[in-house]
């Protein structure tokens, strides 16, 4: 392993963290307040893990036919257009 690297990688996972339900609200309302972007894991509905960075707009409660849920309306980055995020799903989250 290239010295430096761990401790790259350390830190890297020190910024990422898995937020109990009831914070990440309160995380991505910081975001949205600051203007500052946030790297997420998401759990996409087939089971995938993908990261992504996103630029949040509103956090709030959603519906999608017929159900609702915790949800972010976002800017992504990776995709490079407005998407939609249940907050549910994201298994981890840090400043991008």
């Amino acid at each position: 392993m290239v010295p430096g690297r761990q401790a790259s990688n350390y830190l890297s996972q020190l910024r990422h963290i898995a937020y109990p339900a009831d914070e990440k609200s309160e995380v991505i309302k910081r975001a949205i307040e600051n203007g500052t972007t946030l790297e997420i894991v998401y759990l996409k509905p087939n089971d995938e893990k993908s990261r992504s960075v996103i630029k949040p707009e509103t956090v709030g409660e959603m519906e999608y036919p017929g159900k609702s849920y915790l949800g972010i309306r976002a800017f992504c980055l990776k995709r490079n257009e407005e998407r939609v995020f249940r907050v549910d799903r994201i298994l981890e989250m840090g400043q991008a």
